[in-house]
């Protein structure tokens, strides 16, 4: 028996999306930790679910259809990473 904390979609538009997030912030001339998390989250909203929906059996939180974290699926992490982001920046 082994325990997963993610998958590998869950593991590729988390990078992808960080990545992106890293690179429109620096076009915009910040490094700073609120923008680089509000944009990432912004991000892997719409990359989740474009992976989700595509699946046969569309579910909005099955570990199997798209990608997720500790079992959490990356576009609520991206809600979350978006709320701290925002409030971090304040």
């Amino acid at each position: 028996m082994s325990i997963i904390i993610g998958n590998r979609p869950g593991f590729v538009v988390f990078i992808a999306a960080f990545l992106a997030a890293l690179g429109i912030c620096a076009l915009f001339g910040t490094s700073a930790e609120a923008p680089v998390m509000a944009t990432a989250g912004i991000l892997l909203i719409p990359m989740d679910l474009f992976w989700r929906l595509r699946q046969k059996e569309r579910d909005l939180f099955n570990h199997e259809k798209g990608g997720n974290l500790f079992y959490v699926p990356v576009w609520v992490m991206g809600v979350v990473w978006i709320a701290l982001g925002v409030g971090v920046g304040k």
